[in-house]
């Protein structure tokens, strides 16, 4: 073996990566981390090892099994991956040696994310058109109303391309993963009362169609994502009445679930992202209103005003406030 410790990826493996913590003439020490899906490309397990290499004056490194330590888990805890991101973006920062690096905190590095590549030309524009000592003074005398009402515009113009996507995946047949994709991306839906979207994986659940979101007050709620074909309620012909169906119960059941799962994990999101769970809701993304009778919607409305901590909205219902939120914005 070389001096340069280089671990190949093998069949199946979505990828290694290894790191070296550790180096002495005797002794390297490697953390190695493999991420091993399934076919279809989700995850099967990860594996974390820690492995000793040692090796004599004027011999090549060899690995010393015996302190080699393996970590293997199909449902990896978030602290895990956080640290393996950690120590791979330490990596990353160590390579960038003609690089400069600046160090942004976590709502510093959301906005740069928010501007995207396709603004940046624009934005570069709007900065070089104001190079002169003048033009730099102007610019510096605009008050907060005016810089505001910019970027209400920008936004409101962001929202409304949002919504014609929206009604683009309502008219055509979908998959339910764009669905999911567009809500996730646009949770201004759901009104202003949520400003940042979590990973679930923190807390357990290892479901893509589910998010947590903070609320303006600073406490968390969780948005699961269902399919859009759901048949929602039965009916009882006996009673002339509905109720909700056998998929509806399993869903409510799991939102209860969900519930105790986020005051479980209390600690960790006050620990990690500083956020409150104090009765935490859930709001439930599933079926279609178009397909449901009246007395069926009379049921649904029925239904959310005995839940407690939960709501059920149809994909229809985003719609229409998706519609509702940007009337709203036109007439101001």
């Amino acid at each position: 073996m070389t001096d340069n410790i280089k671990i190949t990826s093998g069949k199946g493996f979505k990828f290694i990566t290894n790191f070296l913590i550790h180096e002495t003439r005797e002794q390297k020490i490697i953390l190695d981390f493999k991420y091993i899906p399934n076919k279809d490309g989700a995850l099967h397990h990860i594996t974390l090892e820690i492995i000793k290499y040692s090796k004599k004056p004027s011999q090549n490194w060899e690995q010393a099994e015996i302190n080699k330590v393996i970590l293997s888990s199909d449902k990896p805890h978030y602290s895990l991956i956080k640290l393996i991101n950690a120590i791979k973006a330490q990596k990353d920062l160590y390579q960038r040696t003609n690089s400069e690096v600046v160090i942004l905190d976590p709502d510093e590095a959301d906005l740069f994310k928010q501007i995207g590549a396709d603004n940046v030309n624009f934005i570069t524009k709007i900065l070089q058109s104001f190079q002169s000592k003048e033009a730099r003074e102007l610019l510096l005398k605009v008050n907060e109303k005016e810089l505001n009402n910019l970027f209400v515009s920008i936004k409101h113009a962001k929202n409304k391309q949002a919504l014609f996507q929206l009604e683009q995946l309502m008219r055509d047949t979908v998959n339910e993963e764009q669905f999911q994709s567009w809500i996730k991306t646009n949770t201004w839906v759901f009104g202003t009362e949520y400003i940042k979207r979590f990973d679930t994986r923190k807390i357990g659940i290892h479901s893509q169609a589910d998010f947590i979101v903070e609320s303006l007050d600073g406490f968390t709620d969780l948005v699961e994502l269902k399919k859009s074909d759901f048949n929602l309620f039965e009916k009882d012909m006996s009673r002339n009445c509905y109720y909700p169906s056998k998929d509806l119960s399993q869903v409510i059941g799991q939102a209860i679930h969900y519930i105790k799962v986020m005051e479980d994990h209390r600690a960790i999101l006050k620990e990690d992202d500083d956020l409150e769970v104090l009765k935490p809701r859930v709001k439930v993304v599933i079926g279609r209103s178009v397909d449901l009778a009246h007395d069926e919607k009379k049921a649904l409305r029925l239904l959310n005003a005995t839940l407690h901590g939960i709501e059920i909205i149809t994909y229809d219902e985003i719609l229409s406030r998706a519609k509702k939120i940007i009337s709203i914005y036109e007439e101001i």
